[in-house]
């Protein structure tokens, strides 16, 4: 008998509604008070519940993400030589790495080339709007390079706008 009352004990909990569960009072005679002609939940949106929740949720992102950041700040502040050290575990990492790779990029330079050429047949036009949005966020970058290009590499600017002069001598031709 008491194993039976242990049981229904273990799962009373299972039936009950969780405790912020807000029940339902409304009564079915509330129905025949409602007037017909009212319309005043006409208007409701429930999209701009989703774009306030929505944006409480970024809000609070937003907090939780300052708060790291002071976290982590104050731990820098704290322990510099942790995070010191912590940094050159990081970099010896990635040193060995970047000696791996340029070891194997010395070893099969074929296969590599060939990996490059079909990335960049595969990923054309992601790989020309990448280039577009670094030219346009990196545009003092971008020009100093070209102008020292210009001025180590002067035959070879010279070559190419004559090929390009040669190849659009139709465009030149009506400027003339």
């Amino acid at each position: 008998m008491s194993n039976e009352s242990e049981d229904l004990r273990r799962r009373s909990h299972r039936r009950r509604p969780p405790a912020n569960y807000q029940q339902n009072n409304d009564d079915d005679d509330d129905l025949n008070d409602k007037d017909p002609n009212d319309d005043a939940d006409d208007d409701y949106d429930p999209d701009d519940d989703i774009d306030y929740e929505l944006a409480d949720l970024r809000a609070k992102e937003a907090r939780r993400q300052a708060q790291r950041r002071a976290q982590r700040a104050r731990y820098r502040a704290r322990h510099p030589d942790r995070v010191a050290a912590s940094q050159a575990r990081f970099r010896a990492k990635r040193s060995r790495d970047s000696i791996k790779s340029a070891r194997y990029r010395a070893e099969h330079k074929e296969q590599v080339l060939a990996r490059k050429k079909l990335y960049r047949e595969r990923n054309r036009e992601f790989l020309a709007v990448a280039k577009k949005y670094y030219k346009e966020t990196h545009r003092a970058r971008v020009v100093a390079a070209t102008k020292r290009y210009r001025a180590r590499h002067p035959e070879r600017v010279a070559e190419a706008r004559k090929r390009y002069r040669e190849k659009h001598r139709d465009r030149f031709a009506e400027y003339d």
